[in-house]
C-alpha cells in the first residue's frame, strides 16, 4: 500500500507543466557563416523592412503572426493572423539561419487583433541565436527608414 502511494507521489512530481509563454521571433534570417563568426559590438544586421513582423512560436510550432511596435511606451505586438500551414525552411551551405527573439507573451493572451505587451527578459531588445546557442544581444535601430539590429554584446 505504502509502495503504491509512493509511486503515485513520484509520478505526480514528474508531471511537467505546460509552458505558459510563447516566444516571439523575427522570421528566418540568413547570414553568411563567415560574417557570423566575425560578429562584433556595433555591427548592424539589416532587417530589410520598415515594419517588423514576428512569428509567435510555441515550442517549435508557429501559432500566430504579429507586428512589433510600441503601445503606451511599452514594446508590444499586434496579433494579426494565424498560419494556415507550416512553411519549410531550406538550409543553404554558405549561410546560417539565425533566430532573433524579441521576447515572450503569455499564451492566455493570444487573440487576433489584440495588442499584447511583450515581456523582454534582457536589457537589449533582441537575443540572437544560431543552432540554439545565444550569440549576441542587440537593439532595434532605424537606418534610413529601414529597421536593423545593432549588436550590443557578443557572447
Amino acid at each position: 500500500m505504502i509502495e503504491t502511494q509512493m509511486k503515485k507521489l513520484i509520478d505526480m512530481m514528474h508531471v511537467q507543466e505546460e509552458p505558459t509563454e510563447l516566444t516571439l521571433y523575427i522570421p528566418t534570417l540568413l547570414i553568411k557563416k563567415k560574417s557570423l563568426k566575425k560578429l562584433a559590438v556595433g555591427d548592424i544586421i539589416p532587417l530589410h523592412s520598415t515594419n517588423i513582423t514576428l512569428d509567435i512560436v510555441d515550442g517549435t510550432e508557429v501559432v500566430a503572426h504579429g507586428i512589433y511596435g510600441h503601445y503606451n511606451s511599452e514594446p508590444s505586438i499586434l496579433v494579426n493572423g494565424f498560419p494556415k500551414e507550416q512553411i519549410s525552411r531550406e538550409k543553404i551551405k554558405k549561410y546560417d539561419t539565425i533566430k532573433v527573439c524579441l521576447g515572450h507573451i503569455e499564451k492566455s493572451q493570444l487573440e487576433e487583433k489584440k495588442i499584447i505587451k511583450i515581456d523582454q527578459k534582457s536589457k537589449a531588445d533582441a537575443s540572437i541565436y544560431s543552432r540554439e546557442r545565444l550569440l549576441a544581444e542587440a537593439n532595434l535601430v532605424q537606418i534610413e527608414d529601414t529597421m536593423a539590429l545593432q549588436i550590443e554584446e557578443v557572447m
